[in-house]
């Protein structure tokens, strides 16, 4: 569980979950058994499989690891770019010109409830994060992290 920089970023628990029936469900009656509360979560799936990407604040990773891995669910914390974004028409696109104009890609994105004052904010993986975060620094966009999401 390695932060990637000294910038700012929100730390997500991916899980990999058979594409079957009841399994999302079984997810979050163990996430909820433990009382861990979901601040974020986007599902993506493919043929086999499904991958569940949850944000829990940063005092409950590893309480939830431990709990996936003792129902032999396949999980890992990984780094990704978290925004606040202007809550405002043009607030997004404002964010992701300064993504394009640091020559990354976007690879996936996602919105969370909880942002700042007047915030909005996203969760995004980009081809290089640490170049991303970088950009958005520089260009005065907020980076958030778990913690700023409760």
């Amino acid at each position: 569980m390695a932060i990637m920089s000294d910038y700012k970023c929100i730390q997500q628990v991916s899980v990999y979950l058979e594409n079957k029936e009841g399994t999302l469900v079984n997810l979050l009656e163990i996430v909820g058994a433990k009382g861990v509360n979901l601040l974020a979560m986007c599902i993506a799936d493919t043929t086999d499989f499904g991958i569940a990407r949850l944000v829990v604040a940063a005092e409950d990773q590893s309480i939830l690891m431990d709990e996936l891995d003792a129902h032999d669910m396949f999980a890992r914390i990984n780094d990704v770019v978290g925004i606040g974004v202007e809550h405002k028409p043009g607030g997004l696109a404002k964010v992701l010109a300064t993504v394009r104009g640091s020559g990354q890609q976007i690879e996936y994105a996602y919105s969370i409830i909880s942002g700042g004052e007047g915030q909005a904010a996203i969760v995004m993986q980009t081809s290089d994060n640490e170049a991303c975060m970088e950009a958005l620094s520089k260009a005065g966009i907020t980076l958030l992290s778990n913690d700023d999401l409760k």
